[in-house]
């Protein structure tokens, strides 16, 4: 009895085997076909591409994108090229039965910030190790990009008529903007909001220029007055303050 038992067990043991050996011929040849049919070769990257280093976004395709349409994890996949520098979002799909699309869109960067990062115009803040020369530069607290952002639109809308722009403005803690127009000319304001004062600049600016047409400084600060004239002489700075009292000037 003992014996029949056991070649029960056996036969039942063979056919178990035979089962599972049967499977797994079935599963490679179903990878194998399933792999050399969806395999992945062709890669298409497309996008808004201005700032972004496309020989690095190609390289990290060639990295992590290989084998068969079926095995890719798209959501992984849009996670790495979203840590590229300069990615905003990534939309990564399949096109059977050979391809991977993929759509970047990028920052669009408003000005530097702090010397070592980026803002958009919505006032997001990004890092990048590429440098864009032709924006405008930002000095400030993270907690005040947006008022930065809504000085240097002011700034440039009410100068504009005199093909000036801000290439450079602070904001400090002391409530004090300081910005350097296109013409290299210094600016500082005391007060928020600055629409008024900037729009006191306008109304005398030939004026200011006809005192001085090398200016470099113009003080804002002044509550009836504007304060000229800021020069450098050998490497020292001496200060010859002019006042215009609303129309009127004095040395």
């Amino acid at each position: 009895m003992l014996l029949f038992d056991n070649l029960k067990f056996l036969n039942r043991l063979s056919y178990l085997i035979i089962l599972v050996s049967i499977f797994m011929l079935l599963f490679v040849y179903y990878r194998s076909t399933v792999v050399n049919l969806f395999y992945i070769n062709n890669v298409t990257i497309q996008g808004n591409i201005k700032n972004i280093d496309i020989e690095e976004i190609s390289n990290v395709a060639k990295k992590n994108i290989h084998g068969s349409l079926t095995d890719i994890d798209i959501y992984a996949l849009q996670k790495i090229f979203h840590n590229l520098p300069w990615v905003k979002s990534v939309i990564i799909s399949k096109s059977f039965p050979h391809g991977i699309n993929i759509y970047v869109k990028e920052y669009i960067a408003y000005a530097k910030m702090n010397n070592n990062s980026y803002v958009t115009l919505d006032g997001h803040k990004f890092y990048s190790k590429y440098n864009n020369e032709n924006i405008p530069l930002f000095y400030g607290s993270d907690e005040e990009i947006i008022n930065i952002i809504s000085f240097n639109t002011i700034i440039n809308n009410v100068l504009s008529k005199y093909a000036v722009k801000v290439i450079e403005l602070s904001y400090n803690d002391n409530g004090i903007i300081k910005f350097t127009l296109s013409n290299k000319v210094n600016v500082e304001v005391c007060e928020v909001p600055i629409t008024d004062k900037i729009k006191l600049l306008s109304k005398f600016w030939n004026k200011i220029y006809s005192i001085n047409k090398n200016l470099k400084y113009i003080n804002l600060c002044y509550k009836s007055a504007i304060a000229i004239d800021k020069e450098v002489i050998e490497g020292e700075n001496k200060i010859t303050k002019k006042l215009i009292k609303y129309g009127r000037y004095n040395a």
